[in-house]
């Protein structure tokens, strides 16, 4: 395991404690049960946003040959999915803190 693998795991723990720290005051105000519905809520769209731009990636590298037009793509496929997985996450997450907590103001 090298700092390549390292990197991104703590860069996740670093963010995950600042948005913690960061809303702090509205998580006080949440039940238990809707805290860890917004736990396997953000865990569920970080998987399936991974999964799908790994997926996608995997077959644009398949159906492409130029390597431009893969990273062009690419981009793309990614800035599209981040969008629509944070579109979803944000009524999710507002259904489950009955609109006490709102992503597009974060």
């Amino acid at each position: 395991m090298d700092l390549n693998d390292i990197f991104p795991i703590i860069s996740f723990v670093v963010v995950i404690i600042y948005f913690i720290s960061k809303h702090k005051e509205v998580l006080k105000k949440l039940s238990n049960k809707q805290k860890l519905g917004m736990a396997v809520s953000y865990i569920a769209a970080i998987s399936g946003a991974a999964s799908c731009i790994y997926i996608g990636g995997q077959f644009l590298k398949s159906v492409l040959s130029n390597q431009f037009v893969i990273t062009i793509f690419g981009m793309a496929l990614i800035v599209v999915t981040l969008f629509f997985t944070s579109f979803i996450l944000n009524i999710v997450i507002k259904k489950l803190t009955g609109g006490q907590f709102d992503l597009t103001k974060v």
